[in-house]
């Protein structure tokens, strides 16, 4: 202990010491050599530590002021947003002048924000659009498990507001946090305008069309919950990430939202999601003011429902010791869960298909993907009637809790086909053209194969990780793979069968997707009522099967009742079994990864 207190004390001595630059070398030598001595002295350190900080921080404000006028400058001269970066570089000192007692948190919220902020533009200016998604929800991930330890990953003001609201953050931190997110803001705009001159002519902030501003906000409001709401279930529940059992998905869940609302929604609001990067996109425009405080209040909004809607999925934030431990989600908490998660699930792909996204395939995937890290310890995040009915005969669920889900599911997949096809009569509706059945160059029954096969991989995979127990040797309790797994399967799906059958896999979507194809008057209703019928047929057939293959492919997870002499012979057996299930799992497993390849 000594010792590390010799090796700071001689730090800031040093600090301190180069602060006196008019002195001569052999004064300061000297000098720094009694001001080690003196900085031994505990009861001196606990006087002149923060004067000793506060004075570091000065210095170090100076330095870098000085050195990015001299590397800006010459580049582009004295173009205001340039000089927006040595402002915000003057700034930065300052305010962690004053916040120096938590220096780290709010230094690494500034420096995640800055290079988010700064990817999302530079995708903007320089053309790339389209991958615009894919790249800040990287770079979201990687800084959300670089910043997460220090600061929590907020580095978006619209999280820090919900986290205000939820009770995680105390509003004075909120505050602080927001002020480095804004000064990050700041600087990512001298960043890119030192990137790209001609600034001003390539950054666009705004609806697009010929989508108007309203149906912009809406877009901002409903992707600023979800990204909220994961962020409040993955970092902040006390069950999903408790203080003594960390989970390990909580920045992976962050990035596949930004992947699902990017896809989604970029050809409607932009998918913005975030007020600092609004801010910056206005600073560059040359028009602080601007769209930025529609999209900032939108933003806002989002936030603040997301706030309440966690809430009321997680009542037992609330609660402490024994009352906590053994809390059992109520069955209506249970079905609010399935509600979001089947909205927003639907939401996802209705939007995307409205929109004529060209990843709709990744864009689905992560929605259900980010719910399920965020909603498996609630529900079970079934989101999919064809997979309640598997867990049913899995005997994972009862049936009052599958019936109930299945309610919740299709209402809320009915609901998001209604607010998607609001959203399809704005787009003109001239983006695509919506088909009932099976696609082109296909028939009835192929498409029917494809949705039951695809259904019973996906129940399959979700009774494979999501029922079974989790190996002895994991690290924490709750598992990392689980959702991903569901989401790749959904994924590999997609892409391998969108074309012969549109890629449901699940009856509640199918609902929604009906919803809104009906609002299509050239489309027959009769005919898509019955396309919908043999579709939810298939899929639960599927569902079905999958729980017949899990029986033997599983046995040591089969819930048994049996007693005395049929117990103990079935315990001698079990050897024989799992030998014919390890080789049937080979054959399901080879058998699926082939017939994805020969279908894509």
């Amino acid at each position: 202990g000594n010792s590390s207190c010799m090796n700071s004390s001689s730090g800031s001595s040093s600090c301190e010491s180069n602060s006196c630059g008019s002195s001569s070398s052999s004064s300061s030598s000297l000098d720094e050599q009694g001001m080690v001595r003196e900085y031994v002295d505990s009861s001196f350190l606990q006087v002149n530590a923060v004067p000793v900080a506060l004075d570091v921080q000065r210095i170090t404000g100076e330095v870098v002021r000085g050195t990015l006028m001299d590397i800006v400058t010459p580049v582009v001269g004295g173009h205001a947003a340039a000089r927006l970066l040595v402002i915000s570089a003057s700034v930065a000192p300052l305010l962690c002048c004053c916040l120096s007692s938590t220096l780290a948190r709010y230094a690494a919220e500034f420096l995640g924000t800055l290079v988010i902020v700064t990817t999302a533009s530079c995708c903007i200016v320089t053309g790339n659009i389209a991958w615009k998604a894919l790249a800040t929800a990287c770079i979201r991930v990687a800084l959300t498990y670089a910043t997460g330890p220090v600061s929590g990953g907020n580095l978006n003001p619209a999280v820090s507001f919900a986290m205000g609201l939820c009770g995680a953050l105390q509003w004075n931190e909120v505050v602080r946090y927001w002020m480095a997110q804004i000064v990050a803001s700041f600087a990512a705009a001298g960043c890119v305008a030192a990137f790209v001159p001609t600034l001003a002519e390539s950054v666009v902030l705004g609806p697009v069309a010929p989508f108007s501003a309203c149906y912009a906000m809406f877009a901002e409001v409903f992707y600023s919950f979800l990204l909220c709401f994961v962020g409040l279930n993955c970092i902040v529940s006390k069950r999903n990430n408790s203080e003594t059992d960390r989970n390990e998905f909580y920045g992976l869940a962050m990035g596949f939202v930004i992947v699902a609302g990017g896809f989604a929604v970029s050809s409607i609001s932009g998918a913005v999601f975030n007020p600092a990067v609004a801010i910056s996109l206005d600073l560059q425009m040359g028009c602080l003011g601007g769209w930025s405080v529609w999209y900032i209040l939108s933003e806002f909004v989002g936030a603040a429902l997301a706030s309440l809607a966690y809430k009321v999925v997680r009542p037992d934030d609330l609660m402490d010791g024994e009352v906590f431990e053994n809390y059992e989600p109520m069955l209506l908490t249970k079905c609010f869960s399935e509600f979001i998660g089947s909205f927003f699930l639907m939401l996802t792909f209705g939007l995307s298909t409205v929109t004529s996204s060209f990843a709709a395939a990744f864009s689905a995937s992560s929605a259900l993907t980010c719910m399920t890290y965020s909603l498996g310890d609630v529900s079970g995040s079934h989101f999919n009637p064809a997979i309640s009915l598997a867990v049913v005969v899995r005997k994972a669920c009862s049936k009052t809790e599958a019936l109930a889900f299945c309610a919740a599911q299709f209402l809320a997949a009915v609901l998001a086909g209604l607010v998607c096809a609001i959203f399809d009569a704005a787009g003109k509706r001239q983006k695509i053209t919506l088909t009932v059945g099976p696609g082109r160059d296909y028939n009835f029954d192929q498409a029917c194969a494809a949705e039951l096969f695809f259904s019973f991989v996906l129940s399959y995979i979700v009774l494979a990780v999501a029922t079974t127990k989790l190996p002895s040797a994991q690290a924490s309790k709750h598992g990392f793979h689980v959702a991903f797994c569901i989401g790749a399967c959904v994924t590999a799906g997609c892409v391998a069968v969108s074309s012969i059958s549109g890629a449901e896999f699940n009856p509640a979507l199918g609902a929604g997707m009906l919803v809104l194809k009906l609002t299509r008057t050239e489309l027959d209703s009769l005919h898509a009522l019955c396309h919908f019928f043999a579709f939810t047929l298939a899929q639960c057939l599927g569902g079905l099967c999958a729980a017949l293959v899990f029986y033997f492919t599983h046995p040591k997870q089969r819930r048994r009742r049996r007693l005395g002499r049929r117990r103990r012979q079935a315990e001698r057996d079990l050897p024989v079994r799992e030998e014919v299930a390890s080789i049937l799992c080979e054959f399901v497993g080879t058998f699926v990864l082939v017939v994805t390849v020969r279908c894509c």
